[in-house]
């Protein structure tokens, strides 16, 4: 028995009663349920393990909706890659790859912030209280007045249920999480040579450009995709980057 959130994940997909596929990147998922099982200080005193699932899955519930139930309980991002099934994580990696403007292969697309339609400053939802017998009950609304203020003094609220979690600091720590990755407010899209290759959603990379002074400025990968590139007669690989830093996973 575990309650290891990427174990929970990685049970679900292998077996019967889940997506019974055996295709699994083992060493994908071993190194979440390394990241799953750290201890955690709290605030008040003790530890407890950073991301953990506890719940029940009802049989007619579609899958899909189970997999983005669970990964709510890890701010995980399951994903299909090179033929298996990969998971990462809630926790910051240190970039596994420096791009440079040599590895351009068209120009770049530059969103320096999101639209207030998609932005919020403000984290509310509810969890599973193990104190109060597992009733589904509010965890502590989470507003950033740095952020508001950036928003004109708008409040701005992301509801953001988590039923697979029982525990309120752990909640909380996944609503913190949320907010300040969404606030990372820079997303950059362009075509890459063959240096993207290895590249994985998932990944973090690191990307220099001295004309918007970037230095190594880290990017996580959300999409990858591949493409021909007709003037060199090879393959370009478009990705997907928003802006992120290890201060947002603190």
């Amino acid at each position: 028995y575990s309650n290891n959130a990427a174990l929970c994940m990685r049970d679900f997909l292998t077996s019967e009663y889940g997506l019974n596929d055996s295709a699994i990147d083992e060493v994908s998922f071993s190194a979440a349920a390394n990241e799953c099982d750290e201890s955690v200080s709290l605030s008040g005193s003790g530890t407890e393990k950073r991301y953990t699932i506890n719940g029940i899955v009802k049989a007619s519930t579609p899958l899909k909706t189970v997999f983005g139930n669970m990964s709510t309980a890890c701010a995980g991002t399951l994903f299909w890659g090179s033929g298996y099934w990969k998971l990462k994580v809630g926790a910051y990696s240190s970039p596994v790859k420096t791009l440079t403007l040599d590895d351009l292969r068209g120009p770049i697309n530059l969103q320096t912030r999101i639209s207030m339609r998609d932005n919020f400053n403000t984290i509310r939802g509810t969890f599973n209280d193990a104190v109060q017998d597992y009733i589904t009950a509010d965890y502590p609304e989470l507003t950033s007045a740095t952020f508001k203020a950036e928003d004109n003094g708008e409040e701005v609220a992301l509801d953001l249920p988590l039923p697979f979690t029982t525990s309120a600091a752990a909640a909380q720590r996944l609503a913190k999480l949320t907010l300040f990755r969404g606030r990372e407010q820079m997303t950059l899209s362009a075509d890459f040579g063959l240096e993207a290759f290895s590249i994985e959603v998932g990944d973090i990379i690191a990307f220099d450009n001295p004309r918007y002074g970037f230095d190594e400025k880290e990017f996580e990968v959300v999409g990858w995709s591949f493409a021909a590139y007709q003037r060199a007669g090879n393959l370009c690989f478009t990705l997907s980057l928003p802006e992120t830093s290890a201060a947002s996973f603190d």
